[in-house]
């Protein structure tokens, strides 16, 4: 599933949501304060629901999380930090730029917007997990004592509130279809040459899912994370760290 996970003091947490919705910046955060990294973007659940690991994949930070978090500044090499401060340069004069005049009177305002985009989609870095947290074999692994939906509102502050893991359940199942869209627009091109030719399997898919992750997250305590965009990544961890507790 789409998710990031960590064990913070003896806890095991998943952090689930849709694409940018906040669950690598949750990691980070915890990363920052002693938390061990299991995975972050793809993490997988036994069927009993009593473990999660996680595949040590690179992990994207943009700029903007280094300008939060200063304890990952010093882990960025001086040719990727070099390359994101001259970047920023650019953003930023381009920002003038289409605030101005002289940007509108030469018609370039729509090429300074491309650009500016274009700009903003370079300024991050991909770093493999072990120069970020260090050692990860042997930390892996957990059990998924909480879990957390992840996702950005138009909220004034962060804000914790429980949910039913049922309503998790089923924005999980729909975000993993929004993950199948391409295999399923091969398979229903499939079935539109052959009609006669079936799988069961992908037909019901989203049902299984659905089983199986009721059975998976039924004994688990779960919380929905809103947060205003953009937000403060400290101010995150302060507030979701007393759900993570051993007594909660």
């Amino acid at each position: 599933m789409h998710a990031s996970a960590f064990n913070y003091n003896g806890i095991g947490v998943l952090t689930t949501g849709w694409s940018k919705g906040g669950k690598t910046e949750t990691l980070l955060a915890f990363a920052a304060n002693g938390a061990e990294y299991i995975g972050d973007e793809w993490v997988y659940i036994s069927g009993d629901g009593q473990h999660m690991y996680g595949i040590p994949e690179p992990i994207r930070i943009w700029h903007w999380h280094l300008q939060q978090m200063p304890y990952y500044k010093s882990k960025i090499g001086n040719g990727d930090f070099a390359r994101l401060w001259i970047l920023n340069i650019f953003v930023k004069s381009f920002g003038l730029l289409e605030s101005s005049n002289i940007a509108k009177k030469l018609g370039l305002l729509k090429i300074i917007r491309r650009i500016s985009v274009l700009l903003r989609q370079q300024m991050h870095v991909d770093f493999p997990p072990e120069k970020l947290f260090g050692k990860v074999v042997g930390a892996i692994k957990g059990s998924p004592e909480r879990v957390f939906f992840v996702a950005s509102r138009d909220v004034p502050q962060i804000t914790v509130e429980p949910i039913p893991p049922q309503e998790i359940v089923q924005r999980m199942v729909f975000s993993l279809q929004e993950e199948r869209m391409e295999f399923m627009s091969y398979y229903l091109r499939f079935r539109f040459a052959f009609p006669n030719i079936s799988n069961p399997l992908i037909d019901q898919i989203e049902e299984i899912q659905r089983q199986i992750l009721m059975k998976v997250m039924m004994d688990k305590k779960t919380f929905a994370v809103y947060h205003p965009y953009p937000f403060s990544i400290p101010d995150l961890y302060e507030v979701v760290r007393p759900y993570c507790l051993k007594k909660l």
